[in-house]
């Protein structure tokens, strides 16, 4: 039995509509890389959300990276980055109970504008053996 599930996750033509890309329903996830590519023909601006849902419909959102400005492909310019690298990001997403609500977590992604558009893979690991827990 693997204990640990290394998968990934790709998301082309992204943009300004929010997106999850990872959620956390059972088991405890750990955020490997995600590494962002922008496909526009201008400088855009990612933000990395962490939400906590609430079976009571609460909602608990914190910015990991806001308005980060990746600049358009061309020379000499960077146009893909891996912002957990790059900021250093140590992410788990759990799914837990608390006072019988029951919780789970995910990460979203967007770009600040319309015409912003990227690509986004996200490598994680899925501890199987951590379920859901009060």
């Amino acid at each position: 039995m693997n204990f640990v599930n290394y998968l990934p996750a790709s998301f082309s033509n992204l943009g300004y509509s929010k997106q999850v890309i990872l959620e956390s329903k059972t088991n405890t996830i750990y955020v490997n890389s995600i590494t962002v590519c922008n496909t526009s023909n201008n400088d855009i601006r990612i933000n990395l959300l962490k939400n906590i849902i609430g079976t009571d419909s609460s909602s608990n959102q914190t910015f990991l990276t806001k308005n980060l400005e990746i600049s358009a492909p061309g020379a000499n310019k960077i146009s893909t980055i891996n912002l957990v690298s790059y900021f250093g990001l140590n992410e788990f997403l759990s799914a837990y109970i608390n006072n019988n609500i029951t919780y789970t977590c995910q990460l979203i992604i967007y770009s600040g504008g319309v015409n912003q558009n990227f690509d986004c893979t996200v490598n994680y690991s899925i501890f199987v053996e951590t379920p859901i827990t009060s």
